[in-house]
């Protein structure tokens, strides 16, 4: 694993480091910490499942954070734990993050906590005022949760999320919510003579004609697991990853997930010539990430003794469960995708010749969109069949 990063954020990359850690402490962060996260959600998807995977890393990541500076307590503490944001030593990956990511171009980050009229009254004023410093999150009420819950999130994501609430949940307290958005387009399109059927080979063994796109890139990665090649986006701010496993089956393919670090395979890719083939696909996946986090060690979150005393002091709070949801279409022009995650509130209780490197994606891979700057993953999934 690579060790810790530690990024700065304009303009303070114009100074000394020495001046830096001691001036913005507050804007270390921990991409190892934060990639760990990103492989125990994908492994935990994986192994329930041989559907394709896509999911933001970043989404939930920002959600957590939400939720962190509306609880107290016990509560808190076992959610920043799960995070690794350390105060005391000013790591603050969401923070560093968000600051580099609202620079660029085509990647779009929201948050807000929407409330049932009926309880607009209990949220303490104190706390509108911090999450929206700290988070730029919106808060504010509304007569139907539901419709108004699923309209945020659609507007958010470009129509790419449509719903993340049912029914279901019609009587909660609130929802606390991040969504974001990716739209790109290549920076080498492919030409039509570029994309021609070939067969991919499910995860289930099966054999299915799919369209192929082949393109010759400029960066290879690899290590023990993983071979793999690097494709950039226009503006040069975020890079599509595809990472083929060294062996075939399930099996091999959820142990390497288990070793995964896409900043790692990002950071140390070489600069070598590589002929890639990359299938066109579109992915639509949701999941209930309640169970993976309490495994996690995030549970007094879901207890009736939560303490969501930041939120408000006058009505108990619990979550009663944090959904994910998220899309991705690739295709020779480029990339769009969407996430949005979801806390739900109850009342509680070189030179020279060299041989071309070949990275053939024609079986079950996993792929990452990287923000370039920071080296984050902030979409992550795996394609087991076409």
């Amino acid at each position: 694993m690579s060790e810790t990063r530690i990024i700065y954020s304009e303009p303070v990359d114009y100074f000394p480091k020495e001046i830096r850690e001691k001036t913005w402490p507050e804007l270390f962060m921990d991409s190892d910490r934060y990639n760990e996260i990103a492989r125990t959600v994908l492994s935990s998807m994986i192994d329930n499942s041989e559907e394709n995977i896509v999911f933001s890393p970043y989404s939930i990541y920002a959600l957590l954070t939400l939720i962190s500076y509306s609880t107290a307590g016990i509560t808190k503490d076992e959610v920043t734990e799960f995070l690794k944001n350390d105060e005391s030593k000013g790591i603050d990956t969401f923070s560093v993050a968000d600051r580099n990511l609202k620079q660029t171009k085509g990647f779009i980050n929201a948050n807000a906590v929407i409330v049932n009229k009926d309880y607009k009254d209990h949220i303490r004023n104190e706390y509108k005022d911090d999450i929206k410093d700290k988070m730029g999150a919106e808060v504010f009420s509304s007569e139907n949760i539901v419709s108004e819950v699923n309209k945020w999130v659609k507007d958010r994501t470009k129509g790419m999320v449509p719903e993340i609430a049912d029914d279901s949940m019609s009587e909660i307290v609130a929802g606390l919510i991040n969504a974001v958005s990716f739209i790109a387009k290549w920076e080498k399109t492919y030409d039509y003579f570029d994309v021609y059927d070939e067969v991919f080979t499910n995860i289930d063994n099966a054999e299915i004609e799919v369209s192929m796109m082949h393109s010759t890139e400029e960066y290879y990665t690899e290590n023990e697991r993983f071979k793999g090649f690097i494709k950039d986006y226009k503006n040069g701010e975020f890079s599509f990853i595809g990472l083929l496993p060294k062996e075939t089956g399930k099996d091999y393919l959820i142990e390497s997930i288990k070793t995964l670090n896409v900043s790692a395979l990002y950071s140390n890719a070489t600069e070598e010539e590589v002929v890639a083939s990359l299938p066109a696909y579109k992915i639509r996946y949701g999941s209930d990430l309640s169970e993976i986090l309490k495994l996690n060690g995030i549970k007094e979150v879901f207890k009736d003794n939560a303490d969501f005393s930041p939120m408000s002091v006058t009505i108990p709070l619990k979550l009663e469960k944090i959904i994910h949801k998220a899309y991705i279409e690739v295709d020779k022009n480029g990339t769009k995708a969407g996430a949005a995650t979801m806390g739900a509130l109850e009342c509680g209780a070189a030179s020279g010749f060299k041989e071309r490197k070949v990275v053939d994606l024609n079986r079950p891979f996993v792929y990452a969109i990287v923000h370039k700057k920071t080296q984050l993953p902030v979409f992550l999934g795996v394609v087991n069949e076409l």
